[in-house]
């Protein structure tokens, strides 16, 4: 699962690449724009902060203890960040790493949760 709200220009201008490029490990992706907060805002490909759009996880027949599981996802990946350089110490324009192995479990969760909520048939991704 990955929320990008806050990082989704950098997925957008392609900054995250290869094994850092969230999108081809979700199962599920969520973002915002202006229109669903009370203050104007960039569009998507500007960072802006973590906001989980229950909707899109709600329709799919999702309860409360699938947003609790949820949550204790985020909670994860959020923990274990660390801040990102460049190989000569700089700050990374990525800002944060997140380690494989928990990336992997994370990962390995979400897919196992969203296994119980298909999307419609006439979805296709990729």
């Amino acid at each position: 699962m990955v929320d990008m709200a806050h990082f989704a220009g950098l997925v957008a201008g392609k900054v995250f690449t290869g094994d850092f490029d969230p999108i081809p490990h979700a199962h599920i992706v969520t973002t915002t724009t202006h229109k669903t907060l009370r203050s104007p805002r960039d569009g998507a490909w500007y960072t802006s902060g973590i906001r989980l759009g229950t909707p899109a996880l709600t329709t799919r027949g999702l309860n409360q203890a699938d947003m609790d599981r949820i949550a204790h996802l985020i909670h994860t990946v959020l923990a274990s960040t660390q801040p990102a350089t460049t190989p000569d110490g700089k700050a990374s324009p990525a800002k944060y790493t997140l380690d494989a192995k928990v990336r992997d479990q994370v990962s390995e969760e979400a897919a196992d949760l969203m296994t119980g909520y298909p999307l419609h048939p006439a979805i296709h991704l990729g």
